[in-house]
């Protein structure tokens, strides 16, 4: 959603770097949102130093959609990371749906 909808397939006017900035800055700002129903998730999600580290996969996975003008490079890093987080580090609390 962040990457796919905000990103445009090629961008190449100088403003360029305002999709990627949004998209990132909402990336970030999603996690916290999601304690809102998702309680237990609370005592990650609202860490600084998590909030720092998403906000650096968010930008970099923002700039993998832009230079290769698709959204698949992004989904592989966003999902590498995840699961090399949760294989090395332990797993976050489940959502409720999950």
């Amino acid at each position: 959603m962040f990457r796919g909808l905000l990103i445009p397939d090629r961008i190449v006017a100088p403003q360029a770097t305002s999709p990627v900035l949004l998209s990132t800055a909402l990336f970030v700002l999603w996690h916290p949102l999601q304690t809102l129903w998702w309680k237990e998730a609370a005592a990650v999600f609202l860490r600084p130093d998590f909030l720092a580290i998403v906000a650096l996969l968010g930008l970099l996975c923002a700039v993998l959609r832009r230079r290769s003008g698709s959204i698949w490079p992004a989904v592989a890093l966003h999902w590498a990371v995840v699961v090399g987080w949760k294989g090395w580090l332990g797993t976050t609390p489940q959502p409720p749906f999950g």
